[in-house]
């Protein structure tokens, strides 16, 4: 396995015995690491929320829409981590092997933009029945939002409400 993280140091911690002081060393940072693709951040709420749950979950300080999950340290036990946060928050399941071949938050933001679209465009369902929006922002907002339908302007970029 390869390490996600390298910490440089000018020397390693040693005990008095000369041994490797495992307890002296620092703890990584939570920085981003230099991956392949540039930082982007979030431009919905779904991708906003998106990208807490992959922070929380990766322990990083922030994660770009296009960070492949496996580039920093990420792997599928984390994914399942990730695909049971969003279905509490979302109210959608995203299938784990959906998100192992597509593991970029962009992908599955498209994932439950598409679900909830599906849901809500179902004919016969009357409006109080519908999904209610996949972006419930923490806190107080979350509990204005509840119940709070769908628009567009959730789950396109650059649209307006």
């Amino acid at each position: 396995m390869v390490p996600s993280v390298f910490v440089v140091l000018n020397a390693l911690p040693v005990t008095p015995n000369g041994k490797l002081d495992r307890r002296a060393l620092p703890v990584p940072g939570k920085a981003r690491p230099d991956l392949e693709n540039p930082f982007v951040p979030a431009r919905t709420p779904v991708e906003k929320e998106l990208s807490g749950i992959w922070s929380d979950i990766l322990g990083l300080d922030q994660v770009g829409i296009y960070d492949n999950l496996f580039d920093p340290g990420g792997h599928s036990l984390l994914a399942t981590q990730i695909a049971s946060r969003a279905l509490d928050t979302f109210r959608i399941q995203v299938p784990l092997d959906h998100l192992l071949r597509s593991p970029t938050v962009a992908d599955m933001a498209a994932f439950l933009n598409r679900e909830a679209s599906r849901i809500i465009d179902k004919p016969g369902v009357p409006p109080d029945k519908r999904a209610t929006a996949p972006a419930i922002p923490k806190g107080q907002k979350r509990k204005a939002n509840v119940g709070k339908a769908l628009t567009k302007a959730d789950v396109e970029p650059g649209s307006e409400h």
